[in-house]
């Protein structure tokens, strides 16, 4: 466990719901596919879901160019604070999402707000919250991007290495998650 930070028992339970979060630029995206496809050497089907993908989908509607700059990212989190407050859009998805796994299907949710992942948590407790650490990354200019850090996650990775090292640390996190007891 070189690359872990901070690690918190997690057991397993009858649903895998994991909730990865870092700041921008931390490598959340490549941490999220390995894990899904060191899930897949134990045909557990792994899937991504991003709390802001319907957003994703509205701003390109209206004329979004899908391109992830500083001003865009603000965007981004203005209109999925305005889907959450008016709708509850956001949550209400990842629910039905959690709602409907099965035992041999995992969901790695993508979420930036820690109120957000805090009531997720609480509606859902074997969630398991990872937070990925880097030393270099994006500086965030909204709020989504700059209160990532305000939450208490069972695991916290480093990514200040190779890709060959961040596997490594999804490959062993999957193996700690279903061999417990071995």
């Amino acid at each position: 466990m070189d690359n872990f930070i901070g690690y918190r028992e997690v057991i397993k339970q009858p649903k895998t719901l994991i909730v990865l979060n870092s700041f921008p630029r931390s490598g959340k995206d490549t941490f999220a596919n390995f894990l899904i496809k060191h899930l897949n050497t134990y045909n557990i089907c792994g899937a991504l879901v991003s709390s802001v993908e319907v957003v994703k989908e509205c701003a390109t509607l209206m004329g979004w160019d899908g391109k992830k700059t500083k001003y865009n990212r603000g965007m981004l989190s203005s209109l999925k604070d305005w889907s959450s407050e008016w709708l509850d859009h956001p949550f209400k998805m990842m629910c039905e999402n959690a709602d409907s796994l099965t035992p041999e299907e995992a969901i790695i949710f993508m979420v930036r707000e820690p109120l957000e992942i805090e009531r997720f948590k609480e509606r859902y407790p074997e969630t398991i919250t990872i937070f990925i650490e880097r030393d270099q990354h994006e500086t965030a200019n909204n709020h989504a991007d700059q209160n990532v850090n305000d939450f208490n996650y069972d695991l916290r990775v480093e990514n200040n290495g190779t890709l060959e090292q961040l596997e490594e640390s999804a490959k062993q996190l999957v193996h700690n998650l279903f061999n417990k007891g071995e």
